[in-house]
């Protein structure tokens, strides 16, 4: 084995303190250093005046709509490909940053963020203060220090001549992009508690390219700007349809790939009367948890694909093991717990397919550590992995076994109730509760079988 598949993470779903002390503690720690950041800006900008460089636009609409561009581009970021996203927020942050004077742009930021978390509510999402004082401060310390560097290298002479013009520009993007890159992942280590400096240097490896392609999307509507400001709409209706094109395609792209994989799946099911459509039905658990717990829905499809192919690992078993009735040996099991890794490592040789490779590699994780392969615990188990192991473990409860009747759909709730926190993730197992009692018959009946490899 090579160990779990390395996939480029996708931007973080609305970031905000978790419960444990450490998380607690680092999330005010950056809000204190955004607030001196912050205040030193302002401090540094007080005796300054400056007029809008837009020819022909009164103030107040260009305010309007610099602040509003900031907030709907948070809400509605572009995918280019697996992990990779453009934010249409930090493209808006940074055209403000180039465009305004500098006592201007840390209150467009303000209400560009504030707009974001308002649309949020009016969605009827859940959003804690503790989330929207955690991205306001984020914000605002990001782009504190850029406007800083911005200003800072503006000022001196030897980059007023037109060739190097470029130079505070870049310096600016760099110190946005190394200000939210470590901001974030400093509170993931906090809340995964996995204190690995390699996760600092990872999320920067992994993050570049969409940055950069937000705040090249920014230096272009900042230039439109300052010289033909119709042009500007148009290029915001063009990457809204550029949107809605590449979100259309994504799904689409990643089933064709995955497509090879879940036709082996179907074939090795249809081979036993035991597991026929168990991969099927735990794909449709897990697709609805995800939603249910408000995953972006290119995770929703990630996390889908990999429930369909979780066992894809179990083709490399002996057909002695998948078929045998009664309980497993030791060195049975020892080769049953191999099916995880064998199926992650499989699915991640196809590129495009890391995101569902490490959901397959995690699905036996549990909460408390004590899972295989990796032993991982808590939130440092993938979200799909851990949505996964629910909707698995339900499905298995709820057909029947040649040695015992199918669990009645109650019954395997509290069981899985009774197994939140250590086995399972307690959100993940709420969430199956409330779907459950609410069914209305949507799902098949599972089939009378036995997923033989669960205990």
């Amino acid at each position: 084995m090579t160990g779990p598949p390395k996939v480029p993470e996708r931007p973080p779903e609305d970031p905000h303190p978790g419960d444990s002390p450490a998380c607690r503690a680092t999330a005010l720690v950056i809000i204190a250093a955004s607030a001196l950041l912050v205040a030193r800006e302002l401090l540094a900008l007080l005796p300054q005046t400056g007029a809008l460089p837009i020819p022909g636009l009164p103030v107040s609409p260009a305010w309007a709509a610099s602040a509003g561009l900031i907030g709907l581009g948070e809400l509605f970021p572009v995918p280019l490909g697996p992990g990779i996203h453009v934010n249409l927020g930090v493209a808006g942050a940074f055209a403000t940053l180039l465009i305004f004077p500098p006592s201007q742009v840390l209150p467009l930021v303000t209400a560009g963020v504030l707009i974001a978390q308002t649309i949020n509510l009016a969605r009827g999402a859940r959003v804690r203060p503790g989330a929207v004082l955690f991205s306001l401060a984020q914000y605002l310390a990001t782009w504190s220090a850029a406007a800083a560097a911005y200003r800072a290298l503006q000022a001196e002479g030897l980059f007023a001549h037109a060739g190097l013009s470029w130079i505070p520009v870049a310096a600016a993007g760099v110190t946005a992009f190394v200000a939210t890159t470590l901001a974030i992942a400093t509170l993931e280590i906090a809340r995964t508690r996995n204190y690995t400096p390699t996760l600092w240097v990872g999320r920067l490896r992994e993050t570049w390219p969409g940055y950069t392609a937000s705040l090249a999307l920014g230096t272009a509507a900042a230039g439109l700007a300052v010289t033909r400001p119709v042009l500007v709409l148009t290029l915001v209706l063009s990457v809204g349809l550029l949107r809605r094109v590449f979100l259309r395609m994504a799904p689409y792209d990643l089933r064709q790939r995955s497509a090879p994989f879940e036709h082996l799946v179907h074939i090795i099911e249809r081979e036993s009367p035991y597991i026929a459509g168990h991969s099927e039905r735990v794909a449709d658990w897990s697709r609805r948890l995800a939603r249910t717990l408000e995953l972006g829905e290119d995770e929703v499809v990630v996390v889908e694909i990999a429930g369909r192919l979780h066992d894809l690992g179990m083709a490399a078993l002996e057909p002695d093991i998948e078929g045998k009735a009664g309980p497993l040996t030791e060195e049975e099991w020892a080769l049953v717990r191999q099916h995880p890794a064998i199926g992650g490592e499989t699915i991640a040789a196809l590129p495009g397919l890391e995101r569902v490779a490490r959901c397959v590699w995690h699905h036996h994780e549990r909460f408390d550590g004590k899972g295989y392969p990796d032993g991982l615990q808590g939130l440092t188990i993938p979200p799909g992995a851990r949505i996964i192991a629910v909707a698995d473990a339900f499905d298995a409860m709820i057909s029947a076994r040649p040695y015992r009747a199918a669990m009645p759909r109650e019954e395997a709730l509290v069981q899985i109730g009774l197994n939140a926190g250590t086995q399972f993730d307690p959100r993940v197992a709420a969430a199956l509760a409330g779907l459950v009692r609410t069914e209305t018959g949507v799902m098949p009946a599972a089939p009378r079988g036995d997923l033989l490899w669960e205990k």
